[in-house]
């Protein structure tokens, strides 16, 4: 799912808000982790 906001926020940059709404810290933690390593690359 990151993958595929960051590929369209990368066509769509008039967007400037995406908001994940994530119910644990235990969610939260793999998604940061995930987008992190999609900056990264």
């Amino acid at each position: 799912a990151l993958k595929t906001i960051t590929n369209f926020l990368e066509e769509h940059p008039q967007i400037e808000l995406v908001r994940m709404v994530l119910f644990t810290e235990g969610d939260y933690g793999i998604y940061k982790a995930s987008l992190d390593k999609i900056l990264k690359d």
